[in-house]
């Protein structure tokens, strides 16, 4: 019995020691998983997602080209996205993980900050105005002036892009009812083809691809917004915008100029918290963006890098304090806020304000 017991207290004098760790040790880890571990962590720790838009437009382009020029292997990755449009990538830098950048246009964060009626502003920053994007109006060969597309069907692409949010302000303020479209440009390029839709809009960098690829034995044609309609209902909303023969060769002769309204596009930033991980990669995207810009300007890049003017401010928005603090870094100077890209010259302003004024007493008499 003597003999038995011992044999028990032996025994448990071993578990507990056991249990207290007399014989544990730290548990093996693959050599393998913590290699591929530490590489899914490294590739991670400098990757930024950008929202870039719809194929067509100049967001993929100019996203492609940030991308490349940016690159620095881990510690700075830059994966262009495609998106729904301008007004949606606002969207995704709010809402979609792993977005920390968006290219998009001024009036989209007006548009969603009234729709969304919450307050976005402070969790939105610009790091740059960057160009204007032209409003194109494609039109039918019997479609001679904008007038004309009254009580008629026009496409303005997928939802999401910036055409739905420009095109009925600007169909509202020139009293022109319109059915408003959304189908695939390429698709909505077909039924135009076919008689079905009166007219294709879209808000894009000029040359557009969605243009430069449209059918050139139909007939179509670009419709202007007069100087004296933008004098007299855009001139607080948008900028001038200009086409010519040297954007789309086979569809504006040449010495023809075709005027519309254009909107200021912007590159914005989540407003992360100072010292967070994500605010750290924003960080690292802004310095690099501003030191290696001239890069993308002097490259052979997308011709509306040279319309930059990194200084330019966006009204009603704040600029990212990165982006203000490589502003002094590197010693540019403080903007004009009408100093951008295609922004008129005081001697188009004075030209543009008598045309209004004609106008004016043309209505008066």
């Amino acid at each position: 019995m003597g003999h038995v017991l011992r044999i028990l207290t032996l025994f448990a004098m071993v578990t507990i020691w056991g249990i207290s760790g007399g014989y544990s040790q730290t548990p093996r880890v693959d050599p393998a998983v913590a290699a591929e571990n530490a590489i899914k962590e490294r590739k991670n720790a400098g990757t930024v997602g950008l929202a870039c838009g719809q194929l067509g437009g100049a967001y993929p382009t100019l996203a492609e080209e940030i991308s490349k020029v940016l690159a620095d292997g881990d510690n700075l990755r830059i994966i262009p996205m495609l998106t729904q449009g301008s007004v949606g990538n606002v969207e995704d830098l709010l809402y979609l993980r792993n977005v920390d950048v968006a290219l998009t246009k001024s009036e989209s964060l007006d548009t969603l900050k009234q729709s969304l009626k919450v307050n976005i502003k402070d969790r939105i920053r610009y790091v740059a105005r960057l160009y204007d994007s032209e409003l194109h109006i494609l039109a039918r060969p019997e479609i001679r002036t904008i007038q004309d597309l009254k009580g008629k069907k026009v496409n303005l692409g997928l939802a999401g892009n910036a055409a739905h949010t420009t095109v009925p302000i600007v169909m509202k303020e020139l009293g022109i009812d319109v059915e408003m479209l959304k189908v695939d440009f390429a698709v909505g390029l077909d039924m135009m083809k076919k008689g079905e839709v009166a007219a294709t809009m879209r808000v894009v960098g000029k040359p557009g691809d969605t243009f430069t690829k449209a059918p050139t034995d139909a007939g179509f044609h670009f419709l202007s917004i007069s100087t004296a309609q933008y004098a007299e209902n855009f001139a607080d909303k948008y900028v001038i915008g200009r086409l010519t023969n040297k954007d789309y060769p086979k569809l504006i002769p040449e010495g023809e100029t075709i005027n519309t309204v254009a909107v200021p596009e912007l590159l914005a930033v989540y407003n992360w918290p100072r010292g967070t991980d994500r605010y750290l990669r924003v960080e690292k995207f802004i310095v690099s963006f501003f030191k290696n810009f001239h890069k993308l300007r002097d490259g052979p890049f997308h011709e509306k890098w040279k319309d930059v003017n990194l200084a330019a401010t966006v009204p009603g928005w704040t600029r990212s304090e990165i982006a203000e603090r490589m502003l002094k870094e590197t010693g540019i100077a403080a903007a004009d806020p009408l100093a951008t890209g295609s922004i008129t010259t005081a001697k188009e302003r004075e030209a543009l304000f008598q045309e209004f004024m004609k106008t004016q007493s043309r209505t008066r008499r």
